[in-house]
């Protein structure tokens, strides 16, 4: 009968045990799949004039701290060229598996939509200042199957001045944009 307590003794103690570590683990899962989120710029924009029209594109990486995949439920992004936006975007429903994750923010602008001081450097030096804003909104998963709560994280990469190689087409567009916009500033009412 003793040995049969103490059996009785050591399995409701390996039962806590177990329930602790287990709740341990969860608390310490979710407190890392909450807070390690990251969104950075993972290289250089690449901006490609087409004529009248200039397409850029920035590589971002997210940071997926958990163990598990987490679907994003959005990636709404903002691009600035010499702190002036230019154009939004969004990324519905990206997949994201654990560890560093690419994925890259289009953009195609025409040129006369471009912020004077965008245009101006672009003809003249042939280099324009871009950087990306926005936020990821990602799904917390408990056990990696149950939903738990929505996080956002926001990012705010840093300016990133592009060097731009113009054919002669987009130059010549980008000289008349900027002489449209220094003809524009001259002018004693601002133009809408």
């Amino acid at each position: 009968m003793g040995r049969a307590r103490r059996a009785l003794r050591v399995l409701k103690a390996l039962l806590y045990a177990t329930i602790v570590a287990g709740i341990v683990f969860f608390a310490v899962d979710l407190y890392t799949t909450q807070s390690g989120w990251r969104v950075e710029l993972a290289g250089p924009p690449r901006v490609t004039p087409l004529g009248a029209v200039v397409e850029i594109e920035a590589p971002l990486s997210i940071y997926n701290p958990s163990h598990s995949r987490v679907v994003a439920k959005l990636l709404w992004y903002s691009v600035y060229l010499g702190g002036e936006p230019v154009g939004q975007g969004l990324i519905p429903y990206l997949v994201l598996n654990p560890g560093p994750n690419r994925v890259s923010v289009d953009l195609k602008l025409d040129i006369v939509h471009m912020p004077c001081a965008a245009v101006e450097n672009l003809a003249n030096r042939g280099e324009i200042d871009i950087s990306v804003k926005g936020y990821a909104m990602v799904t917390v998963m408990l056990f990696g199957r149950l939903g738990y709560r929505d996080i956002v994280v926001p990012f705010n990469t840093t300016a990133y001045r592009v060097k731009v190689p113009l054919p002669p087409a987009s130059r010549a567009a980008l000289r008349i944009a900027a002489a449209m916009c220094s003809a524009a500033s001259s002018l004693p009412v601002r133009l809408p």
